[in-house]
């Protein structure tokens, strides 16, 4: 698996959807798990209890949802350059497996998963990249916006060492999970952070540390989420330009 794109399409290009950062203040690295809770296994992998009620409590309240589309905001700290880069977007997200992202200008970006493929068309350089899916990566196979929309919990706990994070302050009812990879050789990052409305049962931040210390944080817009309405599928297909190169990525 590899990194798509660095900064904006991390949105997805993570490929596995509280608290707040000030603007201008990056967040520190990797985030270090603080947790006491006791564990409990779920098909044969653990998790502490109260990370394991929120995986499962997500899971019921998505479980019959098809569909989900909403909008975001995403700010990425690249340690690399020095830059904090700013950007909104939408989302639309019909499961089992299909997902697309599109930036607004100035950073304009289309995401897709779809058929086996993710893909990335950026309008300015008219040019598509294209890779193949592993359906063997578990990673892949739960993407990050299914962790917050109904993915089976033994499915996270498959890909996933999951626990809850009380290292920093959050609003009253809400909590995070810390995820990391079971296997870091197949990941291009190093965690994500999810913090979840407990009462709403809804993800409201994404928060991912990258291999290379960049930090990106996502921020479902909550009040705009339109769970279960119709999305036609041909939103969902590779439709590009005629005039946009396909590279395949390998």
């Amino acid at each position: 698996m590899i990194k798509l794109v660095l900064g904006v399409g991390c949105f997805v290009a993570i490929l596995v959807f509280g608290q707040t950062w000030a603007v201008g203040a990056a967040p520190s690295d990797a985030v270090q798990p603080n947790s006491t809770n006791a564990t409990q296994a779920v098909g044969g992998a653990e998790a502490d209890t109260k990370a394991l009620a929120t995986l499962q409590a997500l899971e019921e309240r998505y479980r019959d949802v098809r569909t989900v589309k909403g909008k975001f905001s995403q700010i990425t700290f690249d340690t690399t350059f020095g830059e904090k880069i700013e950007s909104q977007g939408t989302f639309l997200l019909k499961k089992p497996n299909r997902l697309r992202v599109d930036y607004a200008p100035p950073h304009a970006t289309t995401l897709l998963i779809s058929d086996g493929y993710s893909y990335r068309y950026v309008p300015q350089l008219k040019q598509v990249e294209r890779y193949r899916i592993d359906p063997a990566n578990t990673l892949v196979q739960t993407n990050y916006m299914l962790l917050g929309f109904g993915a089976a919990t033994q499915d996270v706990l498959r890909a996933y060492q999951v626990s809850s994070d009380s290292s920093q302050r959050l609003p009253a009812g809400h909590t995070a999970l810390v995820l990391k990879p079971r296997h870091p050789d197949e990941a291009p990052f190093k965690n994500i952070r999810m913090v979840v409305d407990t009462k709403a049962r809804v993800p409201v931040e994404f928060h991912v540390t990258q291999l290379d210390g960049t930090q990106v944080v996502v921020k479902i817009a909550t009040d705009e989420l339109q769970v279960g309405a119709p999305i036609e599928d041909r939103f969902l297909r590779p439709a590009f330009p005629p005039d946009a190169q396909i590279v395949d990525i390998r």
